[in-house]
């Protein structure tokens, strides 16, 4: 019975990897690589005239059939950190509602660079399609040249592309040359990161990121960083701190935190 249910989720896994060529191929894509392992997972990238051009490869992998992860490495680097993660909205907005609600009231954003979350909820036709996504866009990440995000929905496929193309199209028209990006050192061995490895290349350490606002945490900010005591999760103070007053549970292992959280508070303030 086990092994029959196990193949019926990897036959389910694969109808949404199909689905997802066919929305890619609708698009003109070109697919470099089509793999059916345990983890489903497509490759792919855009011709030259392609308005999606400036994605260098993407690569969409099916962990189950309503979590989906794209990976896309971009052409240019961005000297941007920033992400978006999902909220569950406590306001319960009528069906007739004619004015639409801010993006921030169903995601939290966090941005290195001061301006562009301003940049972001000004635009409309961006806030439009992330209102459009809010059920769907769990996370994502930009960091420098590489974009990541979990959606539940293979719908939403075609939107996320768009919503990513227009954050390029932002781009292009700020001035980020100025604002320097730290490179990534590791906390464990003070060894240089690559791009965009996951784990310490010397000692194995993990990539030292924020589990909250899920961005890099880069040297000059060991000292407003802090670990957690029950799996050692790194994340920025205030930001585990704003999650804790919330959920009372570790943003990775979800153990009951709220006794050190009264600790963590205190040595904030002092």
């Amino acid at each position: 019975v086990y092994i029959d249910h196990a193949k019926d989720l990897v036959s389910e896994k694969e109808k949404v990897l199909n689905q997802i060529e066919t929305i890619m191929k609708e698009l003109g894509a070109n697919i470099i690589e089509k793999n059916l392992d345990h983890i489903p997972r497509l490759i792919f990238s855009f011709p030259k005239d392609h308005k999606y051009n400036f994605f260098h490869r993407t690569t969409i992998k099916v962990l189950s059939t309503d979590d989906i992860a794209i990976e896309t490495m971009m052409k240019a680097e961005y000297p941007l950190a920033f992400s978006i993660k999902q909220i569950t909205s406590k306001k319960n907005n009528a069906d007739n509602e004619i004015e639409l609600p801010s993006s921030s009231e169903f995601y939290i954003f966090h941005a290195n660079h001061p301006t562009f979350y301003e940049t972001l909820i000004e635009n409309v036709e961006m806030n439009n399609m992330l209102l459009g996504m809010k059920k769907d866009l769990m996370q994502f990440t930009l960091n420098g040249m590489f974009a990541n995000a979990r959606i539940n929905k293979v719908e939403i496929v075609s939107v996320y592309l768009k919503f990513l193309a227009e954050i390029h199209s932002e781009l292009l028209l700020k001035d980020l040359d100025d604002f320097e990006v730290e490179e990534l050192i590791c906390y464990q061995c003070n060894s240089l990161f690559e791009t965009n490895e996951e784990t310490c290349d010397q000692c194995g350490a993990k990539r030292p990121t924020c589990k909250v606002c899920l961005l890099d945490l880069r040297p000059s900010e060991k000292n407003v960083v802090v670990k957690t005591p029950c799996c050692e999760t790194y994340a920025h103070r205030k930001h585990l701190i704003t999650w804790l007053e919330q959920l009372s549970k570790c943003p990775n292992c979800r153990t009951d935190l709220f006794l050190w959280l009264r600790g963590l508070k205190q040595n904030s303030s002092e």
